[in-house]
């Protein structure tokens, strides 16, 4: 799946779905590149350069991303939400307000990754009141302490 420069809301968006995608590209969305809802898949490869938003979104479901990379996410280069669990095995996160976010009681787990030029690199917190606190686990020192944002009762948990 390759795309380069989308219009709405949502340059790609996979809704209630199952499978395995080997590639997406997304470049010059005005709004979020990609976003997942209510799905289970597992992907190989996505690149993301220059969101007017969230560069990957994912809430409700069950994701597994071999390989991530974003640069020029306009808020989150990640975004995980609502009850989700995320796995990435190498992630390279550049140029975001947000690099790393796990919300509303969802799971992320990053097991490589370089993180450059975000103003926050991991966030967990709660937002919607439906929901409860949010867990992020990550290699140790990926960034410096200040620019951790951890949530009471959200957890960061380095290895």
């Amino acid at each position: 799946i390759i795309i380069n420069g989308g219009k709405v809301e949502d340059s790609l968006n996979i809704i209630n779905s199952e499978g395995f995608i080997d590639y997406i590209e997304v470049m010059n969305s005005s709004e979020d590149a990609i976003d997942f809802d209510f799905s289970n898949l597992s992907i190989n490869r996505i690149i993301v350069e220059n969101s007017g938003n969230d560069c990957l979104d994912m809430s409700s479901g069950k994701y597994h991303i071999k390989y991530f990379r974003a640069n020029q996410c306009q808020d989150k280069g990640v975004s995980v939400g609502e009850n989700s669990l995320v796995q990435i095995e190498n992630a390279i996160i550049n140029n975001t307000n947000f690099a790393l976010v796990s919300k509303d009681s969802s799971e992320l787990i990053v097991n490589n990754a370089s993180l450059k030029n975000n103003i926050f690199c991991i966030v967990a917190y709660n937002k919607k009141q439906e929901f409860g606190p949010s867990k992020v686990y990550a290699p140790k020192d990926l960034c410096s302490k200040d620019k951790y944002a951890i949530q009471n009762y959200s957890l960061l948990i380095t290895k």
